[in-house]
């Protein structure tokens, strides 16, 4: 059975899906990609943590809105603090877990928000408030023996009756939806159909670095090109030799790519 990570994989760099599954090349990962697993490892730990934290607020401190930022912060930094400090192997840089401390503060702040304008408009407080916050799920695990497809969703959000996977990245931000990005979240929507027996109308990718959660309608289009992509990853698999380097080879993507220097000698 395929996996979602494949799937993203091939439509980012056919060559770099065929060194690592086919050729079961191993490359030490560069300084981006260290930072990229640590984020999204304190990621998911903030996803936890952070509806206990809404519970706990006071009336006095769901009245302002800096001291709503300042108890997240609180949480953020304790995490941070007590967080693994070797990521595949590799170490995590002092500068990485500063980068991940700002670039989490920027989605702090909407987070902030969001709090004191539900707290302000439902008098909610305690559980009732914590749970309009509180994902449906963390690392979902997702399957579809019709699609030969299988993945683990970073989070899954239910609001207004409707399911929502949330893919989380952390790397660079570009307008609106990267394609490989669109195609592994709309995967995770079709196999959360098939797991769970429902239908998803709606997903979304939040990209950290900015604070921005985009959203992407789960349409008949987006299906389609998951199903192509699907097939396109299979023949990639099956082929005898490596695709060719991709058209921006030497470009920024193939720069932060942990295959960059095998790449070019093979």
């Amino acid at each position: 059975m395929l996996t979602v990570s494949q799937l993203r994989k091939s439509a980012f760099c056919p060559r770099q899906l065929y060194l690592e599954d086919v050729m079961h090349i191993k490359a030490r990962p560069t300084p981006q990609i260290v930072y990229g697993l640590f984020s999204h490892s304190l990621k998911r730990k903030l996803n936890l943590t952070y509806p206990d934290v809404v519970k706990d607020l006071d009336t006095k401190q769901l009245s302002d809105l800096g001291e709503i930022k300042a108890a997240l912060l609180r949480a953020t930094d304790e995490i941070l603090r007590t967080a693994p400090r070797v990521v595949d192997g590799e170490v995590v840089r002092d500068w990485m877990a500063r980068r991940a401390r700002s670039d989490i503060f920027i989605e702090l702040n909407y987070l902030a928000s969001e709090i004191y304008k539900k707290a302000r408009d439902t008098g909610l407080m305690g559980r009732s408030l914590a749970s309009l916050f509180s994902p449906w799920g963390v690392e979902v695990d997702v399957e579809s023996r019709k699609l030969d497809l299988k993945g683990r969703v970073d989070k899954v959000e239910f609001r207004d009756g409707r399911y929502i996977p949330v893919e989380i990245k952390t790397g660079a931000v570009g307008r609106g939806i990267w394609r490989e990005d669109q195609l592994q979240v709309g995967a995770y929507a079709m196999l959360f159909e098939e797991t769970f027996g429902t239908t998803v109308e709606e997903a979304i990718v939040e990209y950290t670095r900015v604070g921005e959660r985009r959203k992407l309608k789960v349409d008949d289009e987006l299906r389609d090109s998951v199903r192509r992509q699907i097939e396109t990853t299979k023949e990639i698999l099956a082929m005898a030799d490596p695709p060719e380097i991709c058209q921006d080879g030497n470009g920024k993507k193939c720069s932060n790519c942990r295959f960059y220097e095998l790449c070019f000698q093979i």
